[in-house]
């Protein structure tokens, strides 16, 4: 057995000193990746491991009064939340490679956790081919679970209902695992719990899925209770070292940290202390307060209140409604790093008014049946709600009945497209508070998304209808009757606008197949069978732009719900919490989209074809295009050089009669859609690219999944030859089977070239005949260069390239196919100029493996990947 009571964890926290409020001495490590002391919750929990992996919230998570220690927690409501789920998104997408656990790992927490008929999960980490990477588990049978695999999805240990525990008493979780070693251990309280030897093998670092604290990226398993101080380390602690974590009141930090008020907070009193812990090395405090943001960031203005060697400082006069913002700033003299610059901490003053309108004010796309609500004022008790489509009337009524909900609901429906303005004025008992008059827009009247529902994969259309967005739990049940329950597709269509311009992050959550395109980007294409799982893709897009928006997705049996959510980092200002994208930000599909190259491109071959996707009701395109942004927003069918002409429908594609383009500049095009009867358009997003400082020999981006006889078929093994159907040459472009080319880890753009070889009496060759670009002179180039990766578990061969069939260059290093990360080779052309190669004239160039031509050696095999083939000038000296 390895519970513990909570006495016995309090009276061991106790003895090794907790009750003194000390930082135990525990040196920063370099193996720590993640640290969530929970002490501020808001929009974020902050990683104080130095690493900047913030966890971002989801749904009902919130600052708990009080944790473990004597500063704060996190409060997980799980499936008894307002929304049903709370967790933290790692975004674990971004996390460089060192970051995630691999040959060693330590996850420790403390949890409170309460019975609700289901297991809980800490932290839940998933791989790119869906695999689950770590199991550390609360069981709902009072048990305790520790599970790691390894890449493939072998399962390195299952520490599976081991141990005991007891509801709603905290209880120190703590895993640990050494590669190298084989050990695997479970803490609980300090103590081993459970331990294993295994042979050793080393874990997924592969969290491509997606990673989470305190719910499993298929949706279940929600933690539900306090949880405190976790930590994540890429090394195996010892004993003696979880006991330290234990009683730690966390790391010692150069900065400031544990405000109070907390960040955030909302006061209810005019005079407050301002309390916080100081940093680690600081002397005295240098206390900044004020109203600006900018101002206190900065030191400026009256904002500096004096140099303290106690960390309080009391603020009076406070004025109701008012937002403050302050800045502690560690000194030590004697220190070359001082002065240790500390966050910007805020709280505010409740206002008597009322406050926290939704919808908030200024919002857009408001559905028309919307009711209003609002925060109440500081003692407020009735309220008087002004509403109206003019700001003066709203501002200057009065009269208005006294009620005591804080909802009201406006006769309607409201009218489209229209701006209203809403007031509410608060009476406290005494005295009337008059409010501040806000706004918002209503949605359009087409808004929603073009919605296609198919039988099979994409086999037979049953259905196409205007959905509102994509928000849908089928279950067992069909989009319509016109669509069977199961083994049916849908693909929803249509343009996207964002309300400030922001990397913006999608969720798909999904029970079966999905793939996603934004902008003309691929978000995310898991084209294949899964459960209940969330698939995300960021990408930066700029207010007051519309872009087009693809999803697909299939469901082959079971339940069925397809949902689309959207959000933008909580870290900057406007913020915009995850949600179910709302109907009003999108359109029809009329206008041109999915614009190549993508809109903002960078790094653009200087031969380019411009391409884009029709508007549903276009009959004619008008193209424009030029250098001058300005210029080419506002052209019209009489601006010479910039208006190209009118193409047919089927032509949507345009070839730029002064190609090559110049290198390092920026050109702007725009595609308007005629409809039938001339007079209707449909005028087009303005986008952008810029040319590269190269030429492109091929950057795989243009190669498709779409097989013979379409005439649009572009696979990659057909312009890569390669060695099918051969008996001496064992390459093998492409994949076997959609998608053809490499979507994932890729070095540029969306594609990268799979590329495996047989060596085995074989030598392996792809080679890509080359139509345009011949000349490997023009613009002054001297560099071939080429980005490749590998596979530790490749067979060691040799890896060339070949121009023209005989010019060979061989990679000096003979292991490089074993070299896992993206590697760039370069190869001088002066090189090649020495081999006799005439580089006015390279008709083709082939990648291999082996030694060129011999078909003797019993080789080994492996795969390759391969990206960006490019020609560069001259490096700057």
């Amino acid at each position: 057995m390895c519970r513990q009571t909570i006495c016995s964890v309090f009276s061991f926290l106790l003895v090794l000193g907790l009750a003194d409020s000390t930082f135990a001495d525990i040196p920063k490590d370099p193996n720590l990746v993640i640290y969530y002391s929970y002490d501020e919750v808001g929009l974020i929990v902050p990683d104080e491991s130095g690493r900047g992996h913030h966890g971002t919230v989801n749904g009902d998570v919130s600052g708990a009064p009080s944790g473990i220690k004597w500063f704060g927690a996190a409060e997980f409501q799980g499936i008894w939340g307002p929304t049903g789920y709370s967790y933290l998104d790692l975004d674990s997408s971004t996390y460089p490679a060192e970051d995630i656990p691999k040959s060693a790992i330590t996850l420790a927490a403390w949890v409170e956790c309460r019975k609700t008929g289901q297991h809980h999960a800490i932290i839940s980490c998933r791989a790119s081919d869906n695999t689950w990477v770590i199991h550390p588990q609360i069981n709902d049978n009072e048990t305790f679970r520790w599970l790691l695999r390894s890449p493939g999805g072998t399962t390195i240990f299952n520490l599976n209902n081991v141990g005991s525990h007891g509801w709603d008493e905290w209880i120190h979780y703590a895993g640990t695992y050494d590669s190298v070693t084989g050990k695997g251990v479970l803490y609980i309280n300090g103590e081993v719990c459970e331990s294993i030897d295994v042979s050793p093998g080393q874990l997924i670092a592969d969290w491509g899925t997606g990673a989470r604290v305190g719910y499993n990226i298929d949706n279940a398993r929600p933690f539900t209770g306090i949880m405190d101080e976790l930590y994540l380390y890429t090394r195996a602690l010892s004993q003696d070292e979880i006991k330290d974590l234990m009683v730690s009141d966390g790391l010692p930090t150069e900065k400031a940290s544990h405000p109070w008020p907390t960040n955030g907070a909302e006061l209810d009193a005019q005079v407050t202390d301002l309390l916080w812990v100081p940093g680690a090395y600081a002397v005295s405090n240098n206390v900044y307060f004020g109203e600006s943001f900018e101002d206190v960031n900065d030191g400026t203005g009256d904002t500096f209140k004096g140099s303290l060697t106690e960390a309080q400082f009391t603020v009076t006069d406070l004025v109701w409604g008012a937002t403050y913002y302050w800045r502690i700033d560690g000194v030590n003299a004697a220190d070359p790093n001082s002065p240790w610059k500390g966050n910007i901490w805020s709280f505010l003053l409740r206002p008597q008014t009322a406050w926290q309108p939704d919808p908030s004010d200024d919002a857009k796309w408001i559905d028309p049946n919307a009711a209003l609500s609002w925060s109440s004022g500081r003692g407020g008790v009735m309220h008087s709600v002004y509403f109206g489509e003019n700001f003066d009337d709203v501002n200057n009524a009065t009269g208005a009945p006294s009620q005591i909900e804080t909802t009201y609901k406006p006769d309607g429906p409201l009218g489209f497209e229209k701006v209203y303005y809403w007031r509410v004025d608060e009476f406290d008992g005494s005295e009337t508070h008059k409010g501040d008059v806000w706004s918002f827009t209503t949605r359009r009247a087409d808004s929603g998304l073009k919605g296609e529902y198919y039988k099979g994969d994409f086999k037979t259309l049953s259905l196409a209808r205007t959905d509102p967005g994509i928000n849908f739990d089928w279950g067992a049940g069909s989009p319509d009757p016109q669509v069977p329950a199961d083994d049916f597709s849908a693909r929803w269509t249509g343009e996207l606008e964002v309300p400030f311009t922001s990397d913006w992050t999608f969720t798909a959550s999904c029970n079966d197949w999905v793939r996603l395109w934004v902008d003309g980007q691929l978000l995310f294409d898991k084209w294949g069978e899964q459960s209940g799982v969330e698939w995300i893709g960021t990408i930066n897009l700029v207010a007051g732009q519309k872009c087009g928006i693809v999803m697909e997705y299939y469901v082959n049996t079971n339940q069925a719900y397809a949902k689309l959510y959207w959000n933008s980092p909580s870290w900057l200002s406007p913020y915009q919490p995850r949600q179910i994208i709302p109907q009003g930000a999108f359109s029809l599909p009329l206008r041109a989209r999915s614009p190549r190259p993508a809109n903002r491109a960078t790094d653009v071959r200087d031969i380019p074809t411009l391409s884009w996707i029709q508007g549903d009701t276009a009959d004619k395109h008008d193209v424009y295009f030029g250098t001058d942004q300005a210029a080419v927003e506002d052209a019209t069918t009489s601006t010479a050089e910039i208006y190209r002409g009118q193409q047919a429908l089927d032509a949507t594609t345009y070839t730029l009669p002064e190609a090559p383009l110049e290198w390092g500049k920026t050109y702007y095009w725009r595609i308007d859609e005629v409809e039938v009867d001339g007079v209707t358009i449909h005028k087009g997003n303005l986008w952008s690219f810029t040319v590269g400082e190269f030429v492109t020999v091929d950057d795989f981006e243009s190669y498709n999944d779409i097989d013979p006889p379409d005439p649009a078929s572009h696979r990659i093994f057909e312009a890569w030859s390669d060695g099918y159907g051969t008996t001496t040459n064992g390459a093998l472009a492409g994949n076997g089977l959609p998608p053809y080319t490499e979507r994932t880890n890729v070095h540029g753009g969306g594609q990268a070239m799979p590329l495996s070889y047989n060596n085995i009496f074989m030598f392996s060759e792809a080679t890509l005949t080359l139509t345009t670009g011949r000349d490997w002179t023009r613009e002054g180039v001297a560099n071939l260069s080429l980005w490749f990766r590998g596979l530790p578990t490749n067979a060691p061969e040799p890896m060339y390239v070949v121009l023209n069939d005989t010019a060979v260059v061989y990679h000096t290093d003979p292991a490089a196919v074993q070299i896992e990360g993206w590697t760039e080779w370069v190869i001088p052309l002066q090189e090649l100029t020495s081999l006799g190669m005439d580089l006015t004239n390279v008709t083709s160039i082939g990648i291999g493996f082996g030694t060129r031509g011999d078909t003797t050696a019993a080789g080994g095999a492996g795969q390759m990947f391969i990206d960006d083939i490019r020609l560069y000038p001259p490096a700057t000296p």
